[in-house]
């Protein structure tokens, strides 16, 4: 039942071509609604009535409806070859789109391999001395290496933070957290 108005706005997009209409609500009472609404209505052939409802045949497939669900039923002249015909016009349009479609995605790939080619082409890696390591001994001023993110220099506010955070990694006492807070500050 929840796809039921799914189906009914794809027949409506869809279905072109007059045909049964089975109204699902009053359709005088779809007058006063707002404009560009869609009538809650389905549009198809009927192929069968039984106890479960009513079979009809749309473009894409067979629906059932409840006949507690339909409240009125107008006929048309649609057949079930026009439904067929329409079917396979529609398949042809969207095998189309779908070719366009590849074919652009594969145009739109072989840009991409284009431009990665002629970027690994155009600099050669070269191997580069590093500024500074983790291990050699810190300096005497302090500073601070964003690339490799140390801070260097015995007595530098970022050591006096960093072995605070430790102590108070290993210790959990107060104290340690509120002195790197406090460094923190004077940053």
């Amino acid at each position: 039942m929840r796809y039921l108005p799914l189906i009914a706005g794809v027949l409506l997009i869809c279905a072109p071509a007059k045909a049964d209409k089975f109204w699902l609500t009053d359709p005088e009472s779809q007058q006063n609604s707002a404009a560009g609404s869609s009538p809650h209505l389905i549009q198809g052939v009927l192929v069968a009535t039984d106890d479960e409802g009513y079979h009809v045949r749309i473009v894409g497939g067979e629906v059932v409806l409840s006949k507690q669900s339909v409240f009125k039923i107008e006929k048309d002249g649609l057949s079930l070859d026009a439904i067929v015909k329409a079917e396979t016009a529609s398949k042809q349009v969207g095998e189309t789109a779908n070719e366009s479609r590849r074919a652009g995605k594969a145009a739109q790939q072989r840009m991409r391999d284009v431009r990665i080619a002629e970027a690994s082409a155009s600099r050669p890696a070269k191997a580069v001395e590093a500024s500074s390591s983790r291990s050699a001994p810190p300096a005497t001023t302090p500073s601070f290496d964003p690339v490799l993110g140390v801070a260097s220099g015995y007595n530098s506010q970022y050591a006096m933070m960093h072995d605070a955070q430790i102590a108070w990694v290993l210790t959990k006492d107060r104290r340690y957290m509120t002195l790197l807070r406090q460094l923190r500050r004077m940053r």
